[in-house]
């Protein structure tokens, strides 16, 4: 998406929804497959941690990159860009309290360095979000001999109207967390699987599609920092759609089938476990767009922080028409922002 919004004005038009079947859909703007490294060290002079990121975005994608977000609640002490990129500072557009990039575009094959922040705030997990740029936007079309404006609906195109509150591909990587925030550790699965997928997989196992339903569960795990008994349960949120937790149990040992290294950590760990289910339909995977879930909520005055990558699955028109069906239904015409 080449602007952060864009809005539709009809004047004296008839105007009307088409299905993208009957149109010739561009490709998606988030229709690309990135990888982001991150690299911290500490000045003792100076105090600071800096933190180093570059992206490549692979060859499989579609679509070019042109901007960046990292999550760091507040201001950091500096920022450096690549050559023939910018910032604007901290912002709050795509990801609340994010500092970001935007410049020429990383194309599909291509990696690009040189993305810098210095914070005093020690390293921790934290979200990312970017944005790619398609040749066309889904825009009005004007058909021959018709005053009528019609709009199509195409996979990867989140309108107004749709499900999505942050319609951007995101991710999971290494930023400063702020005093403010205390960092959880948390592990997922179906209710059927035997294996939990964490962060500290280098890779994501988990594929979970808009449209799978059914239970999910998340188990966070205590430690010396966090009490999973002071965590406010009410205020937990999970995934896109910010679900709420339907069952909630504090337990003492998890066991993890198929992984005898992660059961080895966790017998060595002697503090209680916070164990969830979440409605995956509440969750609300968003394809294209998903490549992390969040978990947020409140521990005694702090925010709690937990994340987990996920594979993410791609839009097509059946892994998009949930969105479809919610578009055609509303009756505004602006990208979501």
């Amino acid at each position: 998406m080449k602007t952060a919004k864009i809005f539709f004005l009809f004047i004296s038009l008839a105007m009307s929804f088409v299905d993208a079947a009957t149109v010739k859909c561009p490709v998606s703007p988030n229709a690309f497959e990135p990888v982001v490294t991150s690299q911290v060290s500490f000045d003792k002079k100076t105090n600071l941690y800096t933190y180093k990121y570059s992206i490549k975005n692979l060859g499989s994608s579609k679509v070019p990159i042109f901007a960046f977000y990292v999550q760091t609640i507040i201001k950091t002490e500096s920022q450096k860009s690549p050559k023939y990129w910018l910032s604007d500072g901290l912002q709050n557009d795509w990801i609340k309290g994010s500092m970001n990039w935007s410049g020429r575009y990383i194309d599909p094959g291509q990696t690009l360095s040189g993305f810098e922040l210095q914070s005093k705030y020690p390293p921790g997990i934290t979200k990312y979000a970017m944005l790619g740029s398609s040749d066309d936007d889904p825009t009005v079309v004007m058909e021959a001999d018709a005053d009528e404006a019609v709009v199509p609906v195409c996979p990867g195109f989140y309108l107004e109207g749709s499900s999505a509150k942050s319609p951007v591909p995101n991710g999971v990587t290494i930023g400063p967390v702020p005093p403010s925030r205390i960092i959880a550790r948390i592990r997922i699965k179906r209710m059927n699987d035997k294996k939990y997928q964490g962060y500290h997989d280098e890779e994501a196992s988990l594929k979970i599609s808009p449209l799978d339903t059914g239970l999910i569960q998340v188990v966070l795990l205590g430690d010396k920092d966090l009490d999973v008994t002071k965590i406010s349960v009410d205020t937990l949120r999970f995934g896109q759609g910010e679900a709420k937790p339907v069952k909630t149990s504090v337990v003492d040992h998890i066991k993890e089938d198929g992984d005898a290294e992660m059961n080895e950590h966790l017998k060595k760990n002697k503090f209680k476990n916070l164990l969830m289910e979440f409605n995956l339909k509440d969750v609300n995977v968003l394809c294209d767009v998903d490549r992390a879930l969040f978990l947020t909520g409140k521990y005694e005055t702090k925010d709690l922080f937990g994340a987990v990558k996920i594979k993410h699955v791609l839009c097509d028109k059946k892994t998009f028409s949930k969105e479809e069906k919610l578009i055609k239904k509303d009756g505004t015409y602006k990208i979501k922002d």
